[in-house]
C-alpha cells in the first residue's frame, strides 16, 4: 500500500492534491445516540458536526478537498428506549447534503436494547469497523470517529483489516467524559470505566489518537492514564448560534412564558436548571438562593418531580421558585430576559457542559452572567470578572457571595460582561473552527487549505 495521505507532510500534501486536482474524504461518525436515539452529551456533539460539515464540505470543495459525511449507529426499532424519529430524519438529510448516508449496524440485539453489553459492543464494533474500511476504499481516505461504548474496539478492528480493504484510514476515538476518580458521579458506572480504560490502549497503534471535547477531560485522562500531548487530538465540543433555539423571542412571548409559570416580572432573577441529580448542584442554588430571597426571586427548574429537592426547598420555607416541568421556551425566555441577573450552573465535576454557552448566546441582548462551579468541564469556559465568575464547588456561602456581587453590578458592567462572553463563545466554541481543527491535526490534506477555508466559515457574528 502507498504510503498514508495521513502520513504527508505539509509539502507532501500540497503537492498531493495539485497532483490529483481534487481527493475524496470521506467523514463517519459513529455513537450510541443522537442519531435514532434522543440526543444526550454524546449526541449533542455528533449532532454539532450534522449541522455544520456540509457547510464545511462545500468550502473545502472549492479547495479540491471532497468531503462527504456518513452516520452510524447499532440498529435500534421504533418505540425502543429514546427512540427519536426527528433526528433519524435529521442524520439522513444532512448525510444525503454532502452524498454521504445514515447506516444502521447489527449488534446482536433485536433492535430494543440500547446498550447491550460487550458481546453486542464487540459485534457493533466490527460493523462499523467493516462500514468505515468500505467507506474508505472507495475515497482517497477516511476520517472515523468512534463515539462511544459501542464502538470502543472498531479502532483495532478497523487498523487491522485496512490494508485487506486497501482502505487508508484514521479513527478518532471520542473521550466524552473520565469516569475513573470519584469526583465524576457516574464514576462507579462499570461499563463506561470499562471504555475509560480501552480507550489509552489505542496510543500504542498508528492512526487512531484520543479526541477530547474539553480541556478538563485531557487533562484527566492524561493524569490517570500517564498520557502524552501525541496521544490526544482536539476533538472540541461547540454550538451552532443559528439553530431556532437561539432566536430572540419578543418581549410579549418573554413576559408571556414568565407569568404562564408565576414568575414576577418585576424583581431580579437568578436562575439554575439542569437533570435532578445530585451532583447538578440544584439544591445548592436553592440554599443560596434562600439566603437572597429577599434581593432577587431565585428559579430552579428541573423534571421529573424530585423528592430531594423539594424536601431542600422545603427547609428554607420554600423560598425559592423550584419548577418540575422542564418547559425549553421558558428557560430560554428567562436567559432573554432582561431582569434575569444570575445564570447558576454549578454542577460538580461536568466533563464539559453546554449550558453556559448556551446561556452566553441566549443572553447576547439581555440576560445574565454566567456563574459556573471553579470544577469540571465548565470552569475553563469562563474568565472570572472578564466574562463571568466562578465559585467553589459545592460552597453555598461562596455563591452567596458571588450571586450577591453580580446582584450589585450596574447595568454598564453586566452589560460588558455579557458582550466579553459572547465574544469567547464566538471565538472558541464555533463549530466551523473547532470541527475544522481535528480534521487538520489528523489529515495534512485538509491542514494544507484549512486557513482560507476558516477565512470563509468563521463565526464571527450573531
Amino acid at each position: 500500500m502507498s504510503k498514508s495521505v495521513f502520513d504527508f507532510t505539509a509539502d507532501e500534501a500540497r503537492a498531493y492534491l495539485k497532483e490529483k486536482g481534487k481527493v475524496r474524504l470521506a467523514v463517519l461518525h459513529m455513537s450510541h445516540e443522537g442519531q435514532m436515539i434522543r440526543t444526550g452529551g454524546v449526541g449533542a456533539v455528533v449532532q454539532g458536526h450534522l449541522s455544520t460539515t456540509p457547510l464545511l464540505a462545500e468550502a473545502l470543495a472549492k479547495r479540491g478537498v471532497e468531503v462527504t459525511m456518513h452516520a452510524a449507529q447499532p440498529i435500534s426499532k421504533a418505540g425502543c428506549e429514546g427512540w427519536n424519529p426527528k433526528a433519524l430524519a435529521y442524520v439522513e438529510e444532512q448525510t444525503a447534503k454532502t452524498g454521504g448516508r445514515f447506516q444502521p449496524l447489527l449488534n446482536g440485539t433485536d433492535g430494543t436494547v440500547r446498550w447491550g453489553d460487550v458481546e453486542n459492543w464487540k459485534l457493533s464494533s466490527a460493523a462499523g469497523a467493516a462500514w468505515a474500511l468500505g467507506l474508505a476504499a472507495k475515497h482517497d481516505a477516511a476520517i472515523v470517529y468512534s463515539h462511544s461504548l459501542p464502538f470502543a474496539f472498531s479502532p483495532i478492528y478497523g487498523l487491522r483489516a485496512a490494508e485487506a480493504f486497501g482502505a487508508d484510514v484514521f479513527f478518532v476515538q471520542g473521550e466524552h467524559g473520565h469516569y475513573e476518580k470519584p469526583e465524576l458521579a457516574e464514576a462507579d458506572d462499570p461499563w463506561k470505566l470499562a471504555y475509560e480504560k480501552i480507550v489509552p490502549q489505542y496510543r500504542e497503534f498508528p492512526h487512531v489518537r484520543i479526541g477530547y471535547i474539553g480541556e478538563y477531560i485531557r487533562e484527566l485522562a492524561a493524569r490517570d492514564y500517564d498520557l502524552g500531548e501525541d496521544d490526544f487530538v482536539p476533538m472540541r465540543n461547540g454550538i451552532d448560534p443559528f439553530q431556532p433555539v437561539f432566536r430572540e423571542r419578543t418581549d410579549e412571548e418573554k413576559r408571556a412564558k414568565l407569568s404562564e409559570f408565576g414568575i414576577p416580572l418585576d424583581r431580579p432573577v437568578i436562575l439554575s436548571w439542569g437533570r435532578p441529580e445530585v451532583w447538578k448542584g440544584l439544591h445548592w442554588v436553592v440554599e443560596a438562593g434562600a439566603e437572597l430571597a429577599d434581593r432577587a426571586e431565585t428559579v430552579v427548574i428541573t423534571a421529573p418531580e424530585w423528592d430531594f429537592l423539594a424536601e431542600a426547598n422545603a427547609k428554607t420555607g420554600n423560598k425559592v421558585r423550584v419548577i418540575f416541568k422542564f418547559d425549553p421556551e421558558l428557560v430560554n425566555s428567562l436567559l432573554q430576559w432582561p431582569n434575569t441577573k444570575v445564570a447558576a450552573l454549578v454542577s460538580k465535576g461536568e466533563p464539559f457542559g453546554l449550558t453556559p454557552l448556551e446561556a452566553r448566546l441566549n443572553a447576547r441582548a439581555g440576560g445574565p452572567v454566567v456563574v459556573v462551579s471553579d470544577t469540571g468541564g465548565m470552569a475553563p469556559q469562563v474568565a472570572p470578572g472578564e466574562d463571568g465568575f466562578h465559585v467553589r464547588t459545592g460552597d453555598v456561602a461562596d455563591m452567596v457571595r458571588v450571586f450577591g456581587e453580580v446582584l450589585d453590578l450596574d447595568d454598564d458592567a453586566h452589560a460588558r460582561l455579557r458582550r466579553r462572553a459572547l465574544a469567547t463563545v464566538l471565538d472558541r466554541y464555533m463549530w466551523p473552527t473547532n470541527i475544522l481543527e481535528t480534521w487538520s491535526a489528523v489529515c495534512p490534506l485538509v491542514a494544507a487549505v484549512a486557513a482560507e477555508v476558516l477565512e470563509e466559515v468563521k463565526v464571527t457574528e450573531v
